[in-house]
């Protein structure tokens, strides 16, 4: 027997009322004479990439549901919203592991990070707070914070058999969805943090119709490093966060596309348990930030450590220890990536790369954020502390 759901649980405590009390009868036979509920008869509500068909009994439990939960008040101002409008805002929210938050994290264009605790109920929500894992027979963590945003979409659609033309119709809705990945793979470039999506899901406005009754749709990520850890996000990172958005929105789409690539390195290197992958991803992440017009490969050591150094450095003192950091992590990279071990492959080395891995991942976290906001330097001018163009020889 399948486990009962919060939506089970809520649904089968009203639907017996539209026929046994005099409130819920009361309200059924209301919604079945409103005009504008006549109008969604034998279409389909749209709630991101789910559709739900229209039924006055979902309706009704609805506004049994939300007059309890909030009041009879905002149900109704809920209610005629819902039918007075023919596009409505609906949740689009990306859950994330790696990241925890304990209060809403409020970022620009009208992204929020949101603690489980504040996203609307559903069975997916129900299932992340569960504590006893052994029982859900789940051994991946879960999410415990969510980025979410409100588009506006169609409220209901005529036809569901190819939903194109339907989400070309409602691109606010597709662009949000973009949106979310990218803000998601940015937290990658904060300190400590380790941010990999875990699934995409759409809900309606609980305040709004139909709430978790009209259900929600949802896509699984399939990664091959998830992680185990998670670490609280706090609200003091803000700025840096908007800031990071800000200046990668404005990239090309080309470029986004690079920087994605390079953050998603980022991320599977904070995530990975063995320190020889955490290397060898942490290094093609700089490698593709750093030696990208690099065509015929030459010098790669050197042409590493030596734009890495000067990029970010400000002063010979800084730039004589980042270069030292990126010729070592190089080296580590080098000897992982032709033989399948460190050169000197025992407990003590393992422990030492290790003590200096937190020094490796914030200088790559430097080096992309400054890529990102800055744009890419002519390299030669960076190296040779020179403002004007090399004369042609």
């Amino acid at each position: 027997m399948g486990r009962e759901t919060i939506y089970d649980r809520a649904y089968f405590h009203y639907l017996p009322m539209l026929s046994n009390t005099d409130r819920g009868m009361k309200i059924l036979d209301e919604l079945k004479n409103d005009p504008r509920t006549k109008s969604l008869e034998g279409v389909h509500t749209f709630t991101g990439r789910g559709f739900g068909s229209y039924s006055p009994e979902n309706l009704a439990i609805w506004y049994l549901w939300a007059s309890d939960k909030f009041s009879e008040t905002e149900a109704r101002l809920g209610l005629d919203s819902y039918l007075d409008s023919d596009k409505i805002p609906i949740l689009n929210t990306l859950w994330i592991v790696g990241v925890i938050v304990k209060e809403p994290i409020i970022l620009s264009n009208e992204i929020r990070i949101l603690p489980i605790q504040e996203i609307p109920d559903s069975e997916a929500k129900e299932l992340y707070l569960e504590t006893d894992r052994k029982l859900l027979n789940y051994s991946y963590p879960m999410p415990k914070a969510a980025i979410v945003c409100e588009p506006v979409v169609e409220r209901t659609v005529e036809y569901f058999e190819d939903p194109s033309p339907i989400l070309e119709r409602n691109k606010e809705y597709s662009e949000s969805i973009k949106l979310l990945e990218d803000t998601c793979l940015l937290l990658n470039l904060i300190e400590g943090i380790s941010s990999t999506p875990y699934c995409h899901a759409t809900y309606s406005m609980p305040k709004m119709p139909f709430g978790m009754f009209n259900g929600s749709s949802s896509s699984t990520f399939r990664y091959d490093v998830i992680g185990y850890r998670a670490v609280e996000l706090k609200n003091g990172r803000k700025s840096e966060i908007n800031k990071l958005l800000k200046s990668f929105l404005e990239l090309e789409e080309e470029e986004k596309g690079r920087f994605r690539r390079i953050l998603s390195r980022l991320s599977q290197a904070k995530r990975r348990d063995q320190i020889e992958d955490k290397i060898l991803d942490l290094s093609i992440a700089l490698e593709m930030s750093l030696l990208d017009d690099n065509k015929k490969y030459d010098q790669l050591s050197l042409s590493f450590r030596l734009r890495g150094s000067w990029l970010i450095a400000s002063n010979a003192i800084e730039r004589d220890e980042v270069y030292n950091y990126l010729k070592k992590l190089y080296d580590y990279r080098s000897q992982v990536a032709h033989s399948g071990a460190f050169k000197k492959n025992t407990p003590e080395n393992k422990r030492l790369i290790k003590q200096n891995l937190s020094n490796y991942c914030s200088i790559a976290e430097r080096i992309i954020c400054k890529l990102i906001h800055d744009g890419q330097p002519d390299w030669d001018l960076l190296i040779l502390g020179s403002d004007k163009p090399r004369k042609s020889l």
